[in-house]
């Protein structure tokens, strides 16, 4: 059986195209960033906010298209580059949890989380295509349920398509999948204001 960020890009994969922008709102040890530059996109952006990491990865990862930004993705409507790059980005990976290498537990948390994605789905281009993972530590819960309520909210209202994917496993909780394809642009308002107000 396929792993979730497995499934997550093949997801992504037909969105990848010559040119494309993309985020790895989570960089962590890197995984997600080095798949996004196997394909001949133009500009993927990086964001973490343990500075070991981000030097861990300006070492490893050779590639001029890389741009590390060490900050919390919920600001990254902040970046310049990026912010000039609004609602023309065509892929995001989101993989919430922590870093198992790290002996503190440094993890996500819920309320910048769900900042982060309403901010970087503004960010999609029409069709662009989003990844999301969750994993079942006790924050995780709470981003998947606060994050996912706030997108299917979009999706009744024709402007995300959705789909969540779970695996179950008897002996422990297991991570969750939630993939995003943009249908229309006014994404950022109605999550901000579902009343219109």
């Amino acid at each position: 059986m396929k792993r979730m960020t497995e499934i997550a890009h093949d997801f992504l994969k037909p969105v990848l195209k010559k040119g494309a922008v993309c985020i790895d709102a989570t960089l962590g040890q890197g995984s997600d960033t080095r798949f996004l530059l196997e394909y001949p996109v133009a500009r993927v952006f990086a964001f973490d906010i343990q500075q070991d990491l981000i030097k861990k990865a300006k070492e490893t990862i050779d590639d001029p298209r890389l741009i590390l930004c060490p900050i919390s993705h919920e600001y990254l409507d902040q970046v310049n580059d990026l912010s000039r790059n609004r609602q023309n980005v065509s892929a995001i990976l989101f993989n919430f949890g922590y870093d198992p290498a790290k002996k503190e537990g440094i993890m996500t948390e819920s309320e910048s989380s769900l900042t982060a994605v309403i901010k970087a789905v503004s960010m999609l281009r029409l069709k662009g295509r989003m990844a999301v993972v969750f994993y079942p530590h006790e924050e995780g819960k709470i981003e998947k349920e606060r994050i996912t309520e706030e997108l299917l909210k979009a999706a009744k209202e024709d402007i995300l398509g959705c789909e969540m994917m779970e695996v179950s496993r008897p002996d422990h909780d297991s991570p969750s999948l939630l993939l995003l394809e943009k249908r229309h642009s006014s994404l950022l308002d109605t999550l901000s204001n579902p009343n219109g107000s």
